[in-house]
């Protein structure tokens, strides 16, 4: 286990490929390695607002192999390429698990592209 605490702590489109579970573990221990003082850039999707039939074809896309083989093909990728994960965080829980880090002091910037909503917390820790 790392035993250093850090200034600066970023992470840029790296949680949403990450399961939720795993990746609360992951914000709860970077929060608690931040030195006093130091800053947390945390990025990731909570929202996204699509239709139901794009919700159909990736739920059949991701669950049917045969399919998903043909649609990597018609993107121009190995036909092995296995579904990319694309997890959305839930902002309740994430902001839970920054307050019982003892942080409070949050600011939070919203983005919205193609339906999804993403989220930009930056968080610092307490002198």
């Amino acid at each position: 286990m790392i035993e250093e605490e850090y200034d600066f702590i970023h992470s840029f489109i790296v949680l949403q490929h990450i399961p939720v579970k795993r990746g609360e573990v992951i914000i709860r221990q970077s929060i608690n390695k931040l030195s006093p003082g130091g800053i947390a850039a945390l990025y990731m999707p909570f929202s996204r607002k699509v239709s139901w039939i794009r919700k159909a074809v990736n739920f059949i896309r991701v669950h049917t192999c045969p399919l998903h083989m043909m649609a990597n093909l018609w993107q121009g990728r190995p036909w092995y390429e296995p579904p990319m994960q694309m997890n959305r965080y839930n902002m309740n829980s994430v902001l839970q698990i920054v307050y019982e880090c003892g942080i409070s002091d949050v600011i939070i910037e919203l983005m919205t592209e193609g339906g999804n909503t993403r989220v930009y917390l930056l968080v610092q820790n307490p002198v």
